[in-house]
C-alpha cells in the first residue's frame, strides 16, 4: 500500500487551484444554461440571464441592446442594476461609450469609467436622439 501524498509541489498546488476554479466556472454555466434555456421568452431569457452575471460574477450593472432593422442605433432589450431599466430607450452609434463600442465594433478601454455619471447611472442612452 503506498503512503498518501503529504507535500505537493507549488506547480501541483497550482494545477489543483486552477482545477477547481475551472470545475466551479462550468458548474456555474452549467446553472446559467439550464435557467436561460426553461423558456422561449426572449425577455425572460435576457433577464434571467443578466441576474444571474450579477449573482455569480458580481456584474452589478448590465444590459443587453440589439440593433434596430437599419442598423442606425441600440435599442435596450435587457437591463439589470439601473434605476430605470431603460427597456426600449435607444443610443446612435458613435454616441457616448456604448454607441462607440458599437460602431466600432470593438471593445473600448474607459480609464476611470466610475467618474463617467452619465454611464453608470444609464443616462447616457436615454439622454441620446431618438431614431
Amino acid at each position: 500500500m503506498q503512503e498518501p501524498v503529504t507535500h505537493l509541489s507549488e506547480a501541483e498546488l497550482r494545477l489543483i487551484k486552477k482545477l477547481d476554479r475551472r470545475d466551479r466556472e462550468i458548474q456555474i454555466l452549467k446553472v446559467i444554461s439550464t435557467r436561460i434555456n426553461a423558456s422561449l421568452d426572449l425577455d425572460y431569457t435576457l433577464n434571467t440571464l443578466l441576474e444571474h452575471l450579477d449573482r455569480f460574477f458580481d456584474f452589478k450593472h448590465s444590459m443587453i441592446l440589439l440593433t434596430n432593422a437599419k442598423d442606425t442605433c441600440l435599442s435596450v432589450r435587457a437591463s439589470h442594476g439601473y434605476a430605470n431599466k431603460g427597456t426600449g430607450a435607444r443610443v446612435g452609434f458613435g454616441k457616448g461609450v456604448i454607441g462607440t463600442v458599437a460602431k466600432r465594433k470593438k471593445m473600448l478601454n474607459v480609464p476611470n469609467i466610475a467618474t463617467r455619471v452619465a454611464y453608470l447611472s444609464g443616462t447616457e442612452i436615454h439622454d441620446t436622439e431618438q431614431q
